[in-house]
């Protein structure tokens, strides 16, 4: 049931109970109180109208002025006598209410028409009297006091507020089973009481047109009746459906609207709210879709780094297990970098000693050649053949021995002893050294390679020694010969020969030995640059060797890093493969928020649409219009508050009753001119004649 229908049915219940709060109207100077006897036929339709008059004289006014519209007045309770000018009286009261009554012929505000059903089927009224059967009697009003009042800034089809109660007594000995709708059944005992109330035009008036709603034009009685008969129908209608009190209640509506209007802007802001939300888990489910693509990535590279770790672990390893080994080896190359260069001083201080060996036996030679010419020139003739071989046999040993035997034993010494065998040693030793890698053995090759004398420096050197030692032997051997053959073939040029032999020879010595003396200069200068270059090797094996210590501890210390590296990736590798799970748990949750957020926006979105706009459009519309309606409704009773017509400075109040005949086998029709209360006026007057006899 939508809200529209919910409040409907609350209104109509209201109403309901409204004739439990019609309360008197307050008691003024003067009013008139008015009731309008309608007396009709059993299907509804009028055939005489009386109405009684009751002038409440609250001040015990003398005069009062009164206006009725009213045919055949008369005092229905005293002699006091009223004074007429077309529809305007007045009243002579002596200090008493009046009352009285007249005809009319005015058309009423209500019609009432009565239909008669017989087991479902319409029958005729007097048709109905003894019969047995099923039997509903529709009893229909309809509102004629019509009126088009402001609703909202839209002129809109009212009616007067009336509210009819109908009501009857029927015989329980011969109905039972007995409903009536917009009412109730009252049983006591042999009769039963069946009251109903109908508020004609009132759905309407208020806009609430719903098929839910009870139809309040119109009363049903129903029963099953044995031998039909029926007592009088008696409607009772007011216009007073609501007083000040009943319509208070409006007030505080003010305050429902400002609190609907709070509503809707929370709402509103609800809506809003929840579509922020549902962007924002939208968002956050694509980047931990991001996320989640970088965490693999990332646990990828965690796995590439940690088996390139295992590799660089195992090359530390190889490292850290050789390590030892190059040291060795560079202490070994050291080692042979410092008997290399001492060697090398070796061979120069050799060489220096064969310069001086050289020089030393070609300055004996030479003086031994320069005695020996002298002894000739001297005349020891016969001592030339001996001395001529003596000479060149002398200087050839000499020569043989000082320069081949001394030079050549010292240059070849020092070269071969003292430096190559030292390098082929140390070469040889770090080459049948296994625990040197083949990238170490070459390296230090190169090195040695860099500082050893090549075949083609030692044999520059031999040849450079030997073609000095060649040229000085046989400048010398030939000058001999020459001077010696020089003698044999003529004595007498001995003299000469020999003089010029001693020039010759002795020319040619110096000369070789210059030349020895520059090529020993030569293999010193050569020796000079080999021990510079040996004192570099050396220097830089000392660094080598101190390189690989620190080396060692580097890789001690990477070894040691690494093996915690291991551990932190190890660690890593775990917290990873945790946080990928957690991700993956916090994806799917992501994802679950998401449609639950999107849910919820839609939800929130369609509550406010279909609950909270309607209710807003349902308060400031419905309600709304409802309130003013019900206000409507109070101000059109208030206004109608006279039938036959009253004075404009009297307070007025009217009431309406209807008297249907009743359907009897010996009914008889009552006097037309006698209205139902009028044993209730004769009681009134007589006790309004005793309290002003009293005065």
């Amino acid at each position: 049931m939508n809200n529209k229908k919910i409040m409907s049915k609350v209104i109509a219940s209201s109403l309901v109970l409204a004739l439990g709060t019609i309360n008197a109207v307050p008691v003024f100077a003067y009013s008139k109180d008015e009731t309008v006897y309608t007396k009709a036929n059993a299907n509804g339709s009028s055939y005489q109208t009386i109405v009684s008059e009751h002038l409440k004289n609250s001040d015990n006014a003398e005069l009062l002025k009164d206006m009725s519209t009213l045919l055949n007045i008369k005092n229905t309770n005293g002699d006091e006598e009223a004074s007429q000018n077309g529809t305007s009286l007045e009243w002579k009261t002596s200090g008493n209410d009046i009352y009285y009554q007249g005809n009319t012929d005015k058309e009423l505000p209500l019609d009432c028409t009565i239909k008669y059903e017989l087991n479902g089927e319409e029958i005729a009224p007097n048709d109905l009297i003894g019969k047995s059967g099923s039997v509903k009697i529709t009893i229909e009003y309809t509102n004629k006091e019509e009126r088009f009042v402001n609703i909202n800034g839209k002129n809109e089809k009212m009616y007067v507020p009336f509210v009819v109660m109908a009501g009857t007594m029927l015989d329980n000995t011969k109905m039972k089973n007995i409903e009536v709708t917009n009412g109730k059944v009252l049983d006591n005992g042999q009769k039963t009481v069946v009251v109903g109330l109908a508020c004609p035009g009132l759905i309407e008036s208020l806009g609430l047109e719903d098929e839910d709603l009870p139809d309040l034009n119109k009363v049903e009685i129903s029963f099953d009746a044995t031998d039909f008969e029926m007592e009088n129908i008696m409607s009772y209608a007011t216009p007073k459906i609501f007083d000040d009190t009943d319509v208070s209640a409006m007030d505080k509506l003010d305050e429902v609207y400002s609190q609907i209007n709070d509503l809707k802007s929370a709402s509103t802001q609800l809506v809003e709210g929840a579509k922020t939300l549902q962007d924002g888990t939208e968002e956050y489910v694509s980047k931990s879709t991001e996320f989640a693509d970088g965490l693999e990535a990332f646990n990828q590279g965690i796995n590439t780094a940690t088996n390139s770790y295992n590799k660089i672990d195992e090359g530390i390893d190889s490292v850290n297990s050789n390590i030892s080994t190059l040291k060795s080896g560079a202490n070994k190359l050291n080692r042979g970098a410092s008997d290399l260069s001492d060697g090398l001083n070796s061979l120069q201080t050799g060489v220096s000693a064969g310069k001086e060996q050289a020089v030393s036996s070609l300055e004996e030679s030479s003086k031994t050649l320069s005695v020996g010419i002298d002894k000739i020139i001297a005349g020891k003739d016969q001592e030339v053949e001996t001395i001529k071989e003596q000479v060149i046999e002398n200087a050839n040993s000499k020569l043989s021995e000082g320069l081949k035997t001394g030079v050549s034993s010292a240059v070849s010494s020092a070269i071969d002893s003292t430096m190559e065998k030292k390098m082929a040693s140390v070469q040889k030793e770090i080459l049948a050294d296994e625990t040197l890698t083949k990238e170490e053995k070459l390296a230090i090759q190169k090195a040695l390679s860099s500082i050893s004398i090549s075949d083609a420096e030692k044999q520059a050197m031999s040849k450079q020694i030997g073609t000095a030692i060649d040229s000085a032997v046989t400048q010398t051997t030939k000058a001999q010969e020459a001077g010696l053959d020089a003698i044999n073939d003529n004595e007498k040029g001995v003299k000469a020969g020999l003089n010029t032999l001693k020039t010759q020879a002795t020319s040619s010595i110096k000369s070789g030995i210059s030349e020895i003396s520059s090529g020993f200069d030569a293999i010193t200068d050569g020796t000079t640059e080999l021990i510079a270059g040996s004192n570099e090797l050396k220097n830089g094996t000392s660094t080598l060797s101190q390189g690989t210590s620190k080396l060692q501890t580097g890789v001690s210390t990477l070894a040691s890093g690494s093996k915690e590296l291991k551990t932190g990736l190890s660690t890593l590798n775990t917290s990873s493969d945790k946080l990928n799970s957690a991700n993956k748990q916090l994806l799917e949750g992501a994802s679950t928020i998401s449609d639950g957020a999107k849910t919820l926006a839609e939800g929130i979105s369609e509550f406010d649409k279909e609950g909270i706009n309607k209710i807003v459009s349902m308060v400031n519309g419905d309600v709304k219009d409802l309130q003013t309606r019900v206000e409507k409704l109070q101000d059109l009773a208030n206004e109608y508050n006279s039938f036959a017509g009253k004075d404009e400075e009297a307070e007025g109040t009217t009431k309406f009753i209807f008297v249907v005949d009743s359907l009897k086998k010996d009914s008889k029709k009552e006097e037309s001119n006698m209205p139902v209360e009028n044993s209730e006026n004769t009681t009134n007057n007589e006790e309004n004649k005793e309290t002003n006899s009293g005065k």
